[in-house]
């Protein structure tokens, strides 16, 4: 059998042992790990700061509606057939940030449906002319509380709801700042009927709290992962992440040669975004900038990006198209 190289001329006919490199040759390249790191509940079997290859259901790993299993889901829809990881992170020290919905007096009388989006998905009661502003109320804190189903199981809101009267409270369910991005309105495609008119979303509680990082880190050893997805896009954690993946002692450093990218999201203005961008110089991590009128989370935009890279990143000009196509939005 012939064997072709690129920089021995083939006519060579001097008798001796010739050999090249090809760096471009990946047919022996070891395995590519994507990692999520993300915050879990009570609830999930995962313990923190250990990773835990994903398999099976995240919601029994990181908890029901947590943001590390809808981190997981997004994950897996953009990436079907890689191999991904979870790093759960317990909750801050904080607050759990609030949202509420006031359903207004004038809904009575009225026959149609109410419907909210959190999170960009969509949780809808019927509304008959007999029901009080508080019976509308108690319906959609039942609705939220069902849940929603997506991806072929049923799934739940990364929130609680509870009634007084008229007025919804809705609380994260995991402690922390990431939850004031998260996104709560009564109309998304426009057409949701007249009776969108008498909800009206307020805040309420600022969430605050960012988990430290380095602990969990930690605890990733010398485990190699070519993609590592997560919404902080803090300073602190920053700084922590460009440690971690530095040249000098992290992992593209000559002793450890583990190599790694971070993907992350910024939830800001563009003007905002920009004077955070010329703060940074880390070669290892991407920061992608979202506005704040997109209605998926942080953590699901980390998950979604860094998943489709890892997913594509062989494919070159497909990767734009096939990002659009699974985004969240």
């Amino acid at each position: 059998m012939s064997v072709s190289f690129n920089a021995i001329p083939s006519n060579l006919r001097v008798p001796l042992f010739y050999a090249e490199v090809n760096a471009g040759y990946s047919a022996y390249q070891g395995p590519s790990r994507t990692l999520l790191i993300g915050q879990k509940t009570s609830s999930g079997i995962a313990a923190a700061n250990v990773p835990v290859r994903l398999d099976g259901d995240p919601q029994l790993l990181a908890g029901a509606g947590s943001q590390l299993s809808e981190m997981a889901l997004w994950a897996r829809a953009n990436h079907p057939f890689g191999e991904i990881w979870l790093l759960p992170l317990a909750d801050p020290a904080g607050v759990a940030g609030t949202k509420t919905v006031t359903v207004a007096s004038g809904i009575l009388g009225s026959a149609g449906s109410a419907a909210l989006y959190i999170g960009g998905e969509k949780v809808e009661v019927a509304v008959q002319p007999t029901d009080t502003n508080a019976t509308v109320a108690a319906a959609l804190v039942a609705a939220i509380t069902a849940g929603y189903f997506k991806f072929g199981r049923p799934l739940s809101f990364p929130v609680t709801a509870a009634a007084a009267s008229n007025v919804i409270t809705l609380t994260a369910r995991n402690v922390g700042a990431l939850a004031n991005s998260l996104s709560v309105i009564t109309n998304q495609v426009g057409d949701e009927g007249p009776l969108q008119q008498y909800l009206t979303v307020a805040a309420g509680t600022t969430g605050t709290g960012v988990p430290a990082l380095n602990a969990a880190l930690a605890g990733l050893g010398d485990i190699e992962f070519d993609f590592i997805c997560a919404p902080y896009a803090d300073t602190t954690s920053l700084d922590v992440i460009k440690d971690f993946l530095g040249p000098v002692s992290g992992r593209w450093s000559p002793m450890l040669q583990i190599y790694g990218h971070y993907f992350t999201v910024l939830f800001d203005t563009v003007s905002n975004q920009a004077t955070a961008g010329a703060l940074r110089n880390d070669p290892s991590v991407t920061i992608m900038g979202v506005t704040a009128d997109t209605t998926s989370p942080p953590w699901r935009w980390a998950a979604a990006h860094g998943a489709r890279v890892a997913s594509d990143k062989n494919i070159g000009g497909e990767v734009d198209q096939a990002y659009r196509i699974s985004r969240p939005v």
